[in-house]
């Protein structure tokens, strides 16, 4: 691949637990991606398995049903390089990742290092944070890695900030612009708050100007469990 790359963002409208409707959901994005002429697609943070979980993410059940709606997911990206967030154990150990599926296989785990938990949000309740180093990891198609790799495709080097990590002064893209990025994804499921949208259009025209990179935000959208209203 060389030249010329499509890039998008999906915004879905996911429901906690929904795990056949999300599924649903993401595969209809990922068509209409597919048939635009996407090459790269970004969806949203937990988008999997809705982000509204609570205590919800601490049972088993949940995991094993992410992991097999992102084994699906591994077949509908022959040609794309996909990146889907879901809840992922390691070690006994809880995060909240987002996976890269890069022409139909599964190529890596980037670990969000920045916990939202002030306000309305808790998540060092039910996840751990990533430490910012990478590592390899057994998967059951081979060793991926697992962390915050870099990923290449063709031409697009590619590195993940979930959601909060792009709000920190130490943040993941740091890391990125050394390793020479030029594509940067931002998975969110930031809350709805008034004048908030001006703040993530200037996250993303900063950080595009700062790190010499393309810069993709894709966020939930709709009111998920525990009154929380996700939106651009």
């Amino acid at each position: 691949m060389s030249g010329y790359y499509k890039i998008g963002g999906s915004c879905l409208n996911q429901i906690p637990l929904d795990f056949s409707g999300n599924l649903s959901r993401i595969r209809k994005a990922i068509q209409q991606a597919r048939t635009a002429g996407i090459q790269v697609l970004c969806l949203p943070e937990l988008c999997i398995s809705g982000y509204g979980c609570e205590d919800a993410f601490f049972r088993e059940d949940v995991l094993i049903q992410s992991k097999h709606s992102l084994a699906i997911l591994e077949e509908d990206c022959t040609g794309m390089a996909i990146f889907v967030g879901l809840p992922l154990e390691i070690g006994g150990r809880i995060f909240n990742a987002v996976a890269a599926l890069i022409d139909g296989k599964l190529r890596g785990f980037t670990l969000k290092s920045r916990l939202a938990g002030e306000g309305i949000y808790y998540e060092p309740r039910w996840f751990c944070a990533g430490d910012g180093t990478t590592s390899n990891w057994e998967w059951q198609s081979g060793i991926i890695q697992v962390g915050n790799p870099v990923y290449q495709w063709g031409d697009i080097i590619m590195g993940i900030e979930i959601c909060e990590d792009a709000w920190a002064a130490n943040r993941p893209a740091l890391q990125y612009y050394e390793k020479g990025v030029n594509l940067i994804l931002n998975p969110s499921a930031s809350n709805f708050e008034m004048g908030k949208s001006h703040i993530r259009e200037q996250i993303v025209t900063e950080s595009s100007r700062t790190f010499h990179c393309t810069y993709v935000y894709a966020n939930l959208l709709g009111n998920e469990a525990g009154g929380i209203v996700t939106g651009k």
